[in-house]
Protein backbone atom coordinates (compact mmCIF):
# COMPACT_ATOMS: atom_id res chain seq x y z
CA UNK A 1 0.00 0.00 0.00
CA UNK A 2 2.53 2.04 0.49
CA UNK A 3 2.98 5.01 3.13
CA UNK A 4 0.09 6.24 4.22
CA UNK A 5 -0.48 9.19 6.95
CA UNK A 6 -3.15 9.05 10.00
CA UNK A 7 -4.68 12.13 11.26
CA UNK A 8 -4.54 12.13 14.86
CA UNK A 9 -7.38 14.05 16.16
CA UNK A 10 -9.26 15.10 19.72
CA UNK A 11 -12.73 15.36 20.78
CA UNK A 12 -14.82 18.63 19.85
CA UNK A 13 -16.00 20.25 23.23
CA UNK A 14 -19.25 19.08 23.36
CA UNK A 15 -20.50 19.21 27.45
CA UNK A 16 -21.16 16.46 29.05
CA UNK A 17 -22.58 14.16 26.23
CA UNK A 18 -20.84 11.03 24.51
CA UNK A 19 -18.52 12.16 22.02
CA UNK A 20 -19.39 10.16 18.41
CA UNK A 21 -16.61 9.46 15.95
CA UNK A 22 -17.14 12.21 14.10
CA UNK A 23 -16.90 15.31 16.31
CA UNK A 24 -13.25 16.61 16.38
CA UNK A 25 -11.06 19.13 16.17
CA UNK A 26 -9.29 21.17 13.66
CA UNK A 27 -10.50 19.13 10.39
CA UNK A 28 -9.74 22.07 8.78
CA UNK A 29 -5.74 22.72 9.63
CA UNK A 30 -5.26 19.06 8.76
CA UNK A 31 -6.74 19.38 5.37
CA UNK A 32 -3.80 21.80 4.69
CA UNK A 33 -1.18 19.59 5.88
CA UNK A 34 -2.79 16.25 4.25
CA UNK A 35 -2.10 18.33 0.94
CA UNK A 36 1.25 18.68 1.44
CA UNK A 37 1.50 14.61 3.01
CA UNK A 38 0.37 13.90 -0.42
CA UNK A 39 2.60 15.71 -2.44
CA UNK A 40 5.40 14.22 -0.70
CA UNK A 41 3.76 10.74 -1.67
CA UNK A 42 1.75 9.76 1.17
CA UNK A 43 -1.40 8.03 0.84
CA UNK A 44 -4.49 8.58 3.68
CA UNK A 45 -4.86 5.91 6.35
CA UNK A 46 -7.39 7.16 8.72
CA UNK A 47 -8.58 9.31 11.06
CA UNK A 48 -7.53 8.09 14.92
CA UNK A 49 -10.24 9.79 17.35
CA UNK A 50 -8.56 10.29 20.49
CA UNK A 51 -11.46 9.89 22.69
CA UNK A 52 -11.26 11.09 26.34
CA UNK A 53 -9.30 9.00 28.67
CA UNK A 54 -9.86 6.49 26.46
CA UNK A 55 -6.51 4.21 27.81
CA UNK A 56 -6.04 1.80 24.74
CA UNK A 57 -3.43 -0.79 24.99
CA UNK A 58 -0.58 -0.11 22.46
CA UNK A 59 -1.81 -3.57 20.61
CA UNK A 60 -4.48 -1.10 19.52
CA UNK A 61 -2.30 0.83 17.42
CA UNK A 62 -0.78 -2.60 15.60
CA UNK A 63 -1.82 -1.20 11.75
CA UNK A 64 0.99 1.74 12.29
CA UNK A 65 3.97 0.40 10.03
CA UNK A 66 7.18 1.66 9.13
CA UNK A 67 7.30 4.70 7.06
CA UNK A 68 3.47 5.89 8.13
CA UNK A 69 3.32 8.75 9.46
CA UNK A 70 1.09 10.06 12.17
CA UNK A 71 0.21 13.66 12.19
CA UNK A 72 -1.33 16.06 14.38
CA UNK A 73 -2.63 19.15 13.55
CA UNK A 74 -4.56 20.34 17.48
CA UNK A 75 -2.30 21.66 20.07
CA UNK A 76 -1.17 18.54 22.19
CA UNK A 77 -3.12 18.75 25.43
CA UNK A 78 0.26 18.01 27.15
CA UNK A 79 -0.34 20.21 30.23
CA UNK A 80 -4.27 20.43 30.10
CA UNK A 81 -5.67 19.76 33.66
CA UNK A 82 -9.32 19.14 32.85
CA UNK A 83 -9.90 17.41 36.03
CA UNK A 84 -8.69 20.27 38.12
CA UNK A 85 -10.67 22.79 36.18
CA UNK A 86 -13.97 20.47 37.06
CA UNK A 87 -13.23 20.35 40.26
CA UNK A 88 -13.04 23.70 40.88
CA UNK A 89 -16.59 23.94 39.26
CA UNK A 90 -15.35 25.48 36.02
CA UNK A 91 -15.86 25.04 32.60
CA UNK A 92 -13.81 25.54 29.68
CA UNK A 93 -14.07 24.41 26.35
CA UNK A 94 -10.55 25.75 25.34
CA UNK A 95 -9.25 22.16 27.66
CA UNK A 96 -8.92 19.26 25.58
CA UNK A 97 -9.20 16.39 27.02
CA UNK A 98 -5.99 13.50 26.91
CA UNK A 99 -6.96 10.05 25.67
CA UNK A 100 -4.04 8.74 28.06
CA UNK A 101 -3.59 5.95 25.61
CA UNK A 102 -0.18 4.17 24.70
CA UNK A 103 0.52 5.87 21.76
CA UNK A 104 -0.70 9.77 22.95
CA UNK A 105 1.47 8.75 26.06
CA UNK A 106 4.47 8.13 23.64
CA UNK A 107 3.79 11.03 20.96
CA UNK A 108 3.96 13.47 24.02
CA UNK A 109 7.50 11.58 25.54
CA UNK A 110 9.21 12.40 22.38
CA UNK A 111 7.58 16.39 22.23
CA UNK A 112 8.95 16.53 26.00
CA UNK A 113 12.25 16.87 24.38
CA UNK A 114 11.53 20.22 23.00
CA UNK A 115 9.05 21.50 25.36
CA UNK A 116 8.64 21.64 28.96
CA UNK A 117 4.85 22.77 28.97
CA UNK A 118 2.06 23.03 26.21
CA UNK A 119 -1.43 24.11 27.41
CA UNK A 120 -3.62 26.58 25.92
CA UNK A 121 -2.20 29.33 28.17
CA UNK A 122 1.52 29.22 27.48
CA UNK A 123 3.72 27.33 25.99
CA UNK A 124 7.95 26.58 27.70
CA UNK A 125 10.43 25.18 25.50
CA UNK A 126 12.75 22.65 27.15
CA UNK A 127 16.05 23.55 27.50
CA UNK A 128 17.68 22.14 24.75
CA UNK A 129 14.79 23.87 22.68
CA UNK A 130 15.93 26.88 24.22
CA UNK A 131 19.32 26.50 23.18
CA UNK A 132 18.34 26.51 19.87
CA UNK A 133 17.33 29.61 19.97
CA UNK A 134 19.38 32.82 19.15
CA UNK A 135 20.48 35.27 21.75
CA UNK A 136 18.11 38.04 19.62
CA UNK A 137 15.13 36.16 20.81
CA UNK A 138 15.91 34.06 23.90
CA UNK A 139 13.34 35.45 25.57
CA UNK A 140 10.74 33.88 23.45
CA UNK A 141 11.04 30.64 25.39
CA UNK A 142 8.31 30.92 27.76
CA UNK A 143 5.16 32.60 26.06
CA UNK A 144 1.75 33.36 27.63
CA UNK A 145 -1.34 33.67 25.87
CA UNK A 146 -4.85 35.39 26.00
CA UNK A 147 -7.17 33.41 26.27
CA UNK A 148 -10.43 35.25 25.77
CA UNK A 149 -11.72 35.45 22.05
CA UNK A 150 -7.94 35.10 20.44
CA UNK A 151 -4.96 33.10 21.04
CA UNK A 152 -2.05 36.01 20.36
CA UNK A 153 0.29 36.32 22.26
CA UNK A 154 0.02 38.12 25.90
CA UNK A 155 3.26 38.57 28.00
CA UNK A 156 6.81 36.38 27.23
CA UNK A 157 8.02 35.09 30.36
CA UNK A 158 11.81 35.64 31.19
CA UNK A 159 14.41 36.77 33.93
CA UNK A 160 16.67 39.58 34.37
CA UNK A 161 19.81 38.62 37.23
CA UNK A 162 17.72 35.50 38.09
CA UNK A 163 14.50 37.62 38.82
CA UNK A 164 11.08 36.77 36.71
CA UNK A 165 10.59 39.33 34.31
CA UNK A 166 7.38 39.96 32.16
CA UNK A 167 7.83 41.02 29.19
CA UNK A 168 5.00 42.39 26.38
CA UNK A 169 4.01 40.83 23.42
CA UNK A 170 6.30 41.62 20.29
CA UNK A 171 4.96 44.50 18.42
CA UNK A 172 5.24 43.42 15.16
CA UNK A 173 4.05 39.77 15.36
CA UNK A 174 1.15 38.54 17.27
CA UNK A 175 1.39 34.57 17.58
CA UNK A 176 3.24 31.51 17.61
CA UNK A 177 3.12 28.18 15.54
CA UNK A 178 5.10 25.14 16.19
CA UNK A 179 6.39 21.96 13.98
CA UNK A 180 7.76 18.87 15.24
CA UNK A 181 8.61 15.86 12.82
CA UNK A 182 9.87 12.72 14.09
CA UNK A 183 10.99 9.30 12.02
CA UNK A 184 9.86 7.34 14.67
CA UNK A 185 7.78 7.68 18.01
CA UNK A 186 9.83 5.53 20.66
CA UNK A 187 8.76 1.98 20.12
CA UNK A 188 6.29 2.06 17.61
CA UNK A 189 7.34 1.82 14.37
CA UNK A 190 6.19 5.02 12.39
CA UNK A 191 6.78 8.73 12.39
CA UNK A 192 5.13 11.67 13.66
CA UNK A 193 3.63 15.09 12.30
CA UNK A 194 2.44 17.98 14.87
CA UNK A 195 2.11 21.30 13.84
CA UNK A 196 -0.02 23.45 15.96
CA UNK A 197 -0.68 26.93 16.97
CA UNK A 198 -2.74 28.34 20.03
CA UNK A 199 -6.13 28.69 18.68
CA UNK A 200 -8.47 27.24 16.29
CA UNK A 201 -8.01 30.51 13.74
CA UNK A 202 -4.30 30.72 14.39
CA UNK A 203 -3.91 26.67 14.02
CA UNK A 204 -5.52 26.91 10.33
CA UNK A 205 -3.20 29.94 8.98
CA UNK A 206 0.07 28.06 10.77
CA UNK A 207 -1.17 25.34 9.15
CA UNK A 208 -1.88 26.76 5.64
CA UNK A 209 1.36 28.60 5.90
CA UNK A 210 3.56 25.48 6.77
CA UNK A 211 2.13 24.03 3.48
CA UNK A 212 2.82 26.92 1.40
CA UNK A 213 6.05 27.49 2.51
CA UNK A 214 7.60 25.01 4.78
CA UNK A 215 6.28 21.83 3.11
CA UNK A 216 10.23 21.10 3.13
CA UNK A 217 10.06 20.19 6.98
CA UNK A 218 7.68 17.06 5.63
CA UNK A 219 10.68 16.00 3.64
CA UNK A 220 13.55 16.40 6.84
CA UNK A 221 12.72 15.46 10.56
CA UNK A 222 12.83 19.03 11.94
CA UNK A 223 11.89 20.73 14.75
CA UNK A 224 10.69 24.56 14.05
CA UNK A 225 9.22 27.75 15.52
CA UNK A 226 7.96 30.70 14.47
CA UNK A 227 7.01 33.96 14.87
CA UNK A 228 3.47 34.82 12.86
CA UNK A 229 1.90 38.51 12.64
CA UNK A 230 -1.43 37.18 11.32
CA UNK A 231 -4.83 39.12 10.69
CA UNK A 232 -7.41 39.81 12.79
CA UNK A 233 -10.05 37.27 11.94
CA UNK A 234 -12.54 39.37 9.92
CA UNK A 235 -16.26 38.44 10.42
CA UNK A 236 -17.39 35.14 7.62
CA UNK A 237 -13.90 34.85 5.77
CA UNK A 238 -14.34 32.44 2.87
CA UNK A 239 -11.04 31.03 2.57
CA UNK A 240 -7.74 30.60 4.82
CA UNK A 241 -5.98 32.56 2.01
CA UNK A 242 -5.53 35.76 3.94
CA UNK A 243 -2.40 33.84 5.76
CA UNK A 244 -0.84 33.54 2.75
CA UNK A 245 0.86 37.15 2.87
CA UNK A 246 1.58 36.96 6.61
CA UNK A 247 4.90 37.80 7.77
CA UNK A 248 6.22 34.98 9.50
CA UNK A 249 9.93 35.18 11.13
CA UNK A 250 11.53 31.56 11.86
CA UNK A 251 13.18 31.55 15.47
CA UNK A 252 13.90 27.63 15.26
CA UNK A 253 14.81 25.74 12.43
CA UNK A 254 16.32 22.54 13.63
CA UNK A 255 17.10 19.31 11.62
CA UNK A 256 16.58 16.17 13.48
Amino acid sequence: MGKLFYRFGYSNPNGDTKTRLHQSRDGTAFNELADALYGHGYRYGTFIHNYANHCLPAQEFAFLNGGDIVACTTRPPMDDFYDEIQEAGKKDWRIIRRSNDDLEKAIFQELRVYFTHVSRNSTILSPLAQKLLSPQFADHASITYHTRGKATIGRLETSRAGRPVSLKAPNDFNSMGFFLHLPRIGVYPCGMVVSFSMGGYENLLWNRIVRLKYDKWLKQPTFACALLNLRAEPTEPLTPKLADDAPVKILIEHAI
